[in-house]
């Protein structure tokens, strides 16, 4: 799915005929329309909503430690939070500093970690969150959109149905717990 993709979702939603057209047309200057920028950065922005809003994009990889501690700079992207860190033997205590990940011993570690969406172009792929579909981008990106142009009150709309899509989607995650460990 790219950007394109959600853009034309979010025109056909808010009946922007002109943009729809601009998008799905054979013109080469949709790029440069200051309307299809602006839904642009409104699903970018949308991205990160829901990233922060409780589905972000997890990443795991590994990585060696010396002296305890794995820099950020080896990861391929820095990471906002670290979920776990593991080694042969399951989760390890951790903590995640300003500029590393500090480990209790040295070796190689499995890191789970989560990113910021990265900004994309018109025809680039979005990145989404787990549990995260096409509808809650663009009900976000709409809301988004008709923030900007001043369009407060199909905000709202728009809002509301996408809480109401977060909303079934949390539900239907289930809270599981680690078995105890006696140590």
């Amino acid at each position: 799915m790219t950007v394109r993709n959600i853009a034309v979702s979010v025109a056909r939603l808010l009946q922007a005929d002109d943009i729809e057209e601009l998008l799905t047309g054979e013109n080469e200057g949709a790029e440069g329309d200051e309307d299809v920028k602006l839904l642009t950065a409104c699903i970018n922005t949308a991205a990160a909503d829901i990233a922060a809003d409780g589905f972000p994009i997890c990443l795991e990889e590994t990585h060696e430690a010396k002296g305890g501690v794995i820099p950020l700079s080896e990861f391929s992207r820095r990471p906002s939070t670290v979920r776990s860190v593991e080694d042969r033997t399951g989760s390890v205590v951790f903590e995640l500093t300003s500029d590393a990940v500090k480990t209790p011993h040295d070796g190689e570690f499995a890191v789970t970690f989560t990113v910021e969406p990265e900004e994309k172009g018109l025809d680039d792929g979005i990145e989404l969150g787990t549990m995260c579909d096409r509808s809650m981008l663009t009900y976000i990106s709409a809301r988004n959109y008709c923030l900007v142009t001043g369009r407060t009150d199909e905000a709202s709309v728009w809002d509301q149905m996408y809480e109401a899509h977060t909303q079934r989607k949390r539900l239907t995650r289930r809270a599981k717990l680690p078995r105890r460990a006696w140590r």
